[in-house]
C-alpha cells in the first residue's frame, strides 16, 4: 500500500504541525512581517495553540491517573472490607460455638445447668 502525504499528515501529531507550520510561514521570504522583521501574529497564535494542547494533554494525562490511583485505591478498600467482614463471620461463629461449648461444660451429668 502507497503512503500518501494525506496519510503522513494524519500521522503527524497535531502539536507538530501546528508548530511545523508556524516555522514555515516564518521562512517564507515574501512575507511582509519576515520582510521587516516584525513577529507573525498567525505563527505566534499557532505555537500558542500547539502550546496550549499540550498543556491540556499533560493535564489529561495527570487526571486520568488520579483517576486510576482512586479506583486502584477504591478496590483495595473494598478488599479490605470483603475481608473484614469474612473475618467479623468467622469471629461471629467462634464465640457462638464458645458459648456452645461453656452451656456444655456448666452442665451436670444429668443434663441440668450448674448455677
Amino acid at each position: 500500500m502507497m503512503t500518501t502525504m494525506n496519510d503522513t499528515m494524519n500521522d503527524q501529531s497535531l502539536i507538530f504541525r501546528l508548530r511545523k507550520r508556524a516555522e514555515i510561514r516564518r521562512q517564507i521570504a515574501s512575507r511582509k512581517s519576515v520582510q521587516e522583521g516584525k513577529p507573525d501574529r498567525i505563527a505566534d497564535l499557532l505555537e500558542e495553540a500547539a502550546q496550549e494542547i499540550e498543556n491540556l494533554e499533560h493535564q489529561l494525562t495527570v487526571t486520568e491517573g488520579k483517576v486510576k490511583y482512586w479506583q486502584d485505591l477504591a478496590v483495595a478498600n473494598r478488599s479490605v472490607a470483603e475481608a473484614a467482614q469474612v473475618r467479623a463471620e468467622i469471629a461471629l461463629k467462634e464465640v457462638t460455638r464458645l458459648q456452645e461449648v461453656m452451656q456444655y461444660c456448666c452442665r451436670d451429668k444429668s443434663g441440668e445447668e450448674i448455677d
